[in-house]
């Protein structure tokens, strides 16, 4: 009787344990499944959608249109496109009384072009002031002095070697993005192209309309309507 109840209470006991471990990979499944985009893929399909479109946005277009297109949800639209800005990957104008963004592949290609310029030449700077702190920091060490400018310049050499570190890490992560993200962006260049002169091709049909119909000259359009005299198609 001892052994018959002692193992329908272990079998019970397995029951339960087994239970809790589905339940825990239930609960486990459904919060990965709750989770939010990261900053960077928010970032990322938020550029996608301006260059996949090749149109001009409102901010309140940006928030209605990210969430469905792209899984972005709409409390973070206007940060993610500000940063954007900020980076030089999205233009924003205010074109009369709205405020637009847009961003064409070509210009964004332009920007990393740049962006890899600058790092390179910062890290090249880097390297030399770091050469040049290190044969001060040997040249100190073999005159066996343990002064204050011994001190002062290995200081100065750790701080040189955390930056160089940041900056290669930031190189890497744009030789990363680079190549695909500039053969992506120099195929569609043509079709950026093509966009641009569609919306100069618009633009011109517009004015000719509004002459034709209001008898408004051309530079009172232009002034209005924030159209720039020198406006052409693209080459």
């Amino acid at each position: 009787m001892i052994i018959c109840f002692t193992t329908k209470l272990s079998r019970r006991v397995i029951l339960l344990m087994l239970d809790g471990m589905r339940r825990n990979l239930w609960y486990s499944v459904k919060a990965s499944k709750k989770k939010g985009l990261t900053a960077e893929e928010k970032r990322s399909r938020m550029l996608e959608l301006f260059y996949e479109s090749n149109e001009f946005f409102q901010m309140k277009d940006l928030e209605k249109i990210a969430p469905k297109q792209k899984g972005i949800v709409p409390q973070s639209v206007k940060e993610i496109t500000q940063l954007l800005v900020d980076e030089g990957l999205v233009e924003c104008e205010k074109i009369g009384t709205f405020v637009c963004y847009w961003a064409f592949p070509s210009q964004a290609m332009i920007t990393r072009k740049k962006q890899l310029q600058e790092l390179d030449e910062k890290i090249l700077n880097l390297e030399k002031k770091l050469k040049e702190a290190k044969a001060d920091a040997e040249m100190v060490k073999k005159e066996k002095k343990e002064t204050k400018e011994r001190k002062k310049l290995q200081l100065q050499i750790n701080d040189l070697q955390m930056k160089h570190e940041e900056l290669m890490k930031k190189l890497k992560k744009l030789d990363e993005e680079g190549p695909e993200a500039i053969a992506r962006l120099e195929n569609e260049m043509a079709r950026a192209r093509d966009d641009a002169n569609r919306w100069t091709d618009n633009i011109f049909a517009a004015k000719k309309w509004c002459k034709k119909n209001f008898n408004i000259e051309e530079k009172i359009l232009n002034a209005q309507f924030e159209i720039p005299p020198e406006l052409d198609y693209v080459e």
